[in-house]
């Protein structure tokens, strides 16, 4: 993951006396402080935040989530795969068993299809 801002995107405004004037002079140095502090910041969040809150979400459900607006439904839901995150695709495979609660999970019976991924033949974005 990067992540890089153009220090030329920061703009520092000092208005006022002399000391103002005497501080736009390390103006330079200020915008290295804050840009570097903004990298570090999205590159935490990314790395470390998002992935770590995902992962406290899911260890809840346990792989069973309800069925928003439906009562007694819920999806047994796995990702047999890691998450394939590259910088035009993120492909995730999910298989999924939708079933009411008050009768348990019972097998389809039916062969389950192989999990669609990105076909880089296809053009289509999202």
């Amino acid at each position: 993951m990067k992540v890089d801002i153009d220090r030329k995107d920061i703009k520092i405004h000092l208005f006022g006396n002399l000391l103002t004037d005497i501080g736009s002079l390390f103006e330079v140095f200020f915008k290295g402080t804050v840009v570097d502090l903004i990298n570090k910041t999205v590159n935490f969040t990314l790395e470390t935040g998002i992935p770590k809150a995902t992962n406290k979400v899911l260890n809840l459900t346990d792989g069973y989530f309800p069925v928003p607006l439906i009562p007694n439904m819920v999806v047994d839901w796995q990702t047999p795969e890691s998450a394939i995150v590259t910088q035009t695709a993120l492909e995730i495979g999910v298989k999924g068993l939708i079933f009411d609660k008050r009768v348990g999970e019972i097998d389809p019976a039916v062969a389950i299809p192989e999990l669609p991924y990105k076909d880089t033949a296809q053009p289509q974005a999202y």
